[in-house]
């Protein structure tokens, strides 16, 4: 694929939009072009995290097993998305499981391309972070009671058929 193409494209990505044309530049010459048939995976759970995946076009499905065996599926990516977030935390391993739903291509960065330059890094990070709490906003949207994730830190004293004990000031 061409690398001007490229650069295009990852201009119009949510995750390098602040990006100057040297930084693409640079991120594009780092990337390698990956085309996958319906089916493949790209990682599996407690795999290590190596590279960061955009889908350039196609789906790629994040799914996890569950404790009888069978898969859940728990997002379904799509063009611009990026599976493989967590490349952030060096020692973190994948949480569930992906593969490509349809023919797929990807542009993979390799995480060594963010120890290149702390300025490139920071604008990724921020968007990153960005793109991070609008996916939180949608999923605590969509809870019954989202405030159970908000703890305050502070307790009080609650006394059941069961005794007494500390319970956290924002739970009924």
């Amino acid at each position: 694929m061409d690398k001007n193409h490229i650069i295009l494209f990852l201009k119009e990505t949510e995750l390098f939009k602040n990006l100057d044309y040297t930084e693409l530049r640079e991120l594009a010459e780092n990337i390698t072009t990956r085309s996958c048939r319906p089916g493949e995976i790209l990682f599996r759970e407690n795999s290590p995290r190596a590279d960061i995946f955009i889908i350039y076009d196609g789906e790629v499905e994040l799914f996890k097993l569950n404790a009888r065996g069978s898969e859940v599926r728990l997002a379904l990516f799509g063009k611009g998305d990026f599976p493989g977030d967590g490349i952030w935390d060096l020692e973190s391993t994948h949480s569930g499981c992906a593969r490509t739903v349809i023919p797929t291509t990807l542009l993979n960065v390799n995480r060594k391309f963010f120890s290149y330059r702390a300025e490139t890094t920071l604008k990724i990070l921020l968007n990153f972070s960005r793109i991070i709490s609008g996916r939180m906003h949608n999923a605590y949207t969509r809870m019954p009671d989202c405030s159970l994730l908000h703890e305050s830190g502070r307790t009080r004293r609650e006394h059941d058929l069961l005794g007494e004990r500390e319970v956290p000031a924002e739970a009924y």
